[in-house]
């Protein structure tokens, strides 16, 4: 919305953001590429192909430099089959919303401009941003220094599409002077959990090196089961689902 916004009061011709006529455009690309003009194009394909033009737009990467599409087709063709394409219709994705904000921060006029307007900035969720997105408020920040970021490392799990918690560790060299604060205190579980929580995230390695305490006290019952595939995980959920008597309630919690 904020790029969006920067591009309008920018000046020029606004493009057209129409996604569904983008997920059309992508599927007669890879029909097109593919050679095969009467073949169906697999819904999942489409979506890979989506993720992919996503994942090398937030992570400034050149569509040669990305091994991780899973596509038929020769990717680099693809995608500039793909900007071809949405030029000559005026179209603009999301994720080129962020690249031409990005762009056009680098006019010293439009700089100042928008750092006159955001002069304090309070970025939630960081390990969730992506590369271009951290350059943006990077570009923000560098005149009124006053930037406060919320996020934590362990918890990024967007990377597939883009996310760049490199940006939160490299924090203290991106902004000198910057304070980084821990916080390390859980108010919500159990001493056992927190612990064995705790031990389990020690094994990440891109980390601020923390450790989580817990306030509140009581005893907790942890157990650990290991399993050779998700049958028999499930299986094992459902027999202790079972076991529970009537009108016990049970809660099952995954990623």
């Amino acid at each position: 919305s904020l790029c969006f916004h920067g591009i309008k009061n920018a000046g020029g011709p606004l493009p057209q953001i129409d996604e569904r006529g983008r997920m059309q455009l992508i599927r007669e690309l890879l029909r097109t590429l593919s050679g095969r003009f009467a073949q169906v194009v697999p819904e999942e394909d489409i979506l890979n192909a989506s993720n992919a033009l996503s994942y090398i737009k937030n992570r400034m990467l050149q569509p040669e430099a990305y091994e991780g599409h899973g596509l038929s087709v020769s990717f680099p063709k693809f995608v500039y089959a793909y900007r071809q394409a949405m030029e000559a219709r005026g179209w603009m994705d999301f994720d080129d919303m962020l690249l031409k904000a990005l762009e056009l921060l680098e006019r010293p006029q439009i700089l100042s401009a928008w750092q006159r307007q955001f002069t304090h900035i309070l970025v939630d969720e960081a390990q969730d941003l992506s590369l271009v997105q951290h350059r943006i408020i990077q570009r923000l920040a560098a005149q009124a220094h006053s930037l406060f970021m919320v996020g934590d490392e362990d918890q990024s799990i967007y990377s597939f599409r883009g996310a760049h918690p490199e940006s939160l560790l490299s924090f203290a060299q991106t902004y000198p002077g910057g304070r980084i604060q821990r916080m390390q205190t859980n108010y919500r579980s159990l001493p056992e959990i927190v612990q064995r929580a705790d031990d389990f995230i020690k094994i990440n390695t891109a980390r601020y090196p923390k450790s989580m305490v817990a306030v509140r006290s009581g005893q907790a019952r942890v157990e650990r089961h290991i399993f050779e595939n998700k049958q028999e995980q499930y299986r094992f959920v459902m027999e202790e689902i079972a076991k529970l008597p009537a009108p016990a309630t049970h809660c099952v919690l995954y990623r």
